[in-house]
């Protein structure tokens, strides 16, 4: 930051009458009141300890002197005309001089007074255009240049006072320096809050922070998080694997599990962010085993990005998703502790890659449990997820990142995974075949023109966005959860997890221990690209197939991977659904969780994509 920036903090709303904590079953005291779930994220649990509170303590503080805070409150009058329309269309709220206008922290001692906070009272809902609140920016502003001054709000509603004000700065003062944190706002609705977000990051360029360490280091707050744990307060640490914790994250470890005499951790494979996700069996200080917990240790922006995915998601997967028991973002690292509603010290939990390399193919009774238990992951969790679905135009190859740089990448995972990079029409595999040369398809014209090709109309949900076997934890009792929200968001093409699922088990979780092995697996997947569409039913395997155990469980599992795909999707165009497949096959031949033979497996599959979508120009 510029030694001569000035920044300014605005609070918007932050009154009773819009964020005063109330009962989960209790009505709102008036419609723009933000409601139990919105005011339960803003505040936490304990909210004058919560994440909003705590926040501003940090501003309020002496190393805080320089930040100028101006705190904007709704303040009507009755017997004004001008605002008889505003509150006869939103209802009564912030009626002057009542308990409802006040700031949710006044009259309670939380915070001190410091000389450069300012309160304005607003009669508009614009306010940044009313005289007292342009008095007040002026004033604090002085003589210093637009361009040294950084501005964050933070404060309700996030897509209409919130975004009006960001606009506004922009439009009124030409301050373009300003920035808002999901974790700081909020609104009477979570899609809401987030579209407004949305809108103001892609429409406005205004920078929203997931992270409420990295909004208060941009705003200069010169505070630090201090992780104080008394000696007999930090848990043993083991490890069932050969993990390890670097001092900053086994530090956050600690805390997040203070109290508990020691942790047996387990790292959960199958996620490919740069998170370290763990499996915790805890006991706790007097010698009681806990429930099994999850851990996810990552820096502060990616933790934050994090929780903003789980927010995104917990309130229409409910048990599925875990709670959040704790979290804390430091420096040197952040990390959540999470825990998972009906899962009991006995239940055994295990990843779905976990339990499906442990299915015998042929084996009636492991078939039967793997349609059981793939029915449970989309008719209690998916189903639920994608029914708010919106026909929308998405250019696919865009939405799935195909971009020419990308193409060096293709070539050299191609070389790595052959041994030489084929100059000619065609690649060869020992024992195996020769199979169409995928870098004839990716060359810098023609991912250009498919870059170019005209929309598709789909379907288009909320989604995990990584939906890999190590992100779906499950027990002994068919309990399912969902793990790692890094990806989750809006506006996904709706077929797009289950592409992804399919994509890891033929590629990760299928062993491949011969040449034998992958000559069936060339074979099986010419079966699957003989689907014309996506309602159709996969071809029966040929007998010597059905004798391979790895490959019958394998053909159950993506049979009915697809008919759940078509049956959310209503599309028959295997076009779309063989879009992201070439996406995630071709960047699978850089996983490390795959072994050679695996990614000579995922080559094949990019290879006939390839000449696929030549073909179909």
């Amino acid at each position: 930051m510029a030694y001569m920036t000035k920044s300014i903090l605005i609070t918007i709303c932050l009154a009773n009458d819009m964020v005063s904590p109330i009962k989960k079953n209790d009505p709102t005291p008036n419609p723009l009141h933000i409601g139990f779930y919105e005011t339960t994220r803003l505040l936490g649990g304990d909210w004058k300890n919560g994440p909003l509170i705590n926040f501003l303590k940090s501003c309020y503080k002496k190393e805080a002197q320089n930040l100028n805070i101006i705190n904007v409150r709704d303040w009507h009058s009755l017997n004004d005309p001008l605002q008889k329309h505003e509150l006869s269309k939103y209802g009564l709220h912030c009626i002057e001089n009542t308990w409802g206008a006040e700031f949710i922290w006044e009259n309670k001692s939380i915070l001190p007074d410091k000389g450069n906070a300012y309160s304005v009272n607003s009669k508009k809902i614009l306010t940044a255009s009313e005289p007292t609140f342009s008095k007040t920016l002026l004033k604090v502003i002085g003589n210093t240049k637009k361009d040294d001054i950084r501005i964050g709000i933070i404060g309700v509603l996030t897509n209409i006072k919130v975004a009006e004000m960001a606009i506004a700065l922009q439009g009124f003062y030409d301050i373009n320096e300003i920035a808002v944190c999901s974790a700081l706002t909020a609104s009477n609705n979570i899609r809401r809050h987030f579209q407004g977000l949305e809108d103001l990051s892609n429409f406005y360029g205004v920078t929203v922070f997931d992270s409420i360490r990295q909004f208060g280091n941009w705003l200069n707050l010169k505070t630090k998080t201090s992780i104080k744990i008394e000696p007999f307060d930090k848990p043993y640490i083991e490890f069932v694997d050969k993990s390890y914790l670097s001092a900053g994250e086994k530090r956050v470890t600690e805390y997040l599990f203070r109290g508990c005499k020691s942790i047996r951790a387990k790292e959960l494979s199958g996620g490919y962010s740069r998170a370290k996700v763990f499996l915790i069996n805890s006991i706790e200080r007097n010698g009681y085993v806990q429930v099994p917990t999850v851990l996810k240790l990552d820096n502060m922006e990616r933790i934050g990005k994090e929780r903003v995915g789980f927010e995104k998601l917990q309130y229409i997967l409910g048990p599925h998703v875990p709670q959040i028991l704790a979290s804390i973002e430091t420096e040197k690292g952040a990390g959540i502790r999470y825990s998972f509603a009906a899962m009991h010290q006995k239940s055994n939990p295990k990843t779905f890659k976990e339990f499906f390399v442990s299915l015998d193919g042929k084996n009636k009774k492991d078939t039967e449990l793997l349609s059981k238990n793939m029915n449970v992951l989309f008719d209690e969790i998916f189903e639920p997820l994608y029914s708010n679905w919106t026909l929308d135009q998405k250019q696919l190859w865009k939405a799935n990142t195909f971009n020419v740089g990308y193409i060096r990448y293709v070539a050299s995972d191609m070389k790595k995974v052959l041994g030489y990079l084929p100059n000619n029409d065609s690649i060869s595999i020992d024992g195996v075949g020769t199979f169409y040369n995928p870098m004839l398809f990716y060359t810098k014209k023609n991912i250009n023109s498919k870059l170019f090709e005209p929309v598709s109309y789909v379907r288009q949900s909320l989604a995990h966005g990584d939906l890999n076997a190590g992100n779906i934890i499950l027990d002994d009792y068919s309990n399912m959860w969902l793990i790692d929200f890094f990806n989750s968001d809006y506006d996904y093409h709706i077929i797009q997890d289950i592409v992804k699922l399919e994509n890891d088990l033929k590629f990760i979780h299928t062993p491949i221990s011969s040449v034998k092995d992958l000559s069936q697996l060339v074979r099986f997947e010419r079966l699957l690209m003989d689907q014309k569409k996506l309602s159709d039913p996969l071809k029966k395997l040929p007998k010597d197939l059905g004798k391979n155990r790895n490959i019958t469980r394998l053909y159950k599992a993506v049979k009915i991977l697809r008919q759940f795909a078509f049956k959310i999707s209503a599309d028959n165009n295997m076009y779309n659904y063989r879009v992201p497949q070439l996406r995630y096959s071709a960047h699978n031949l850089r996983f490390e969780e795959s072994e050679l033979m695996q990614k000579k497996y995922a080559l094949v599959s990019t290879s006939m994509l390839a000449e696929y979508f030549l073909k179909n120009e």
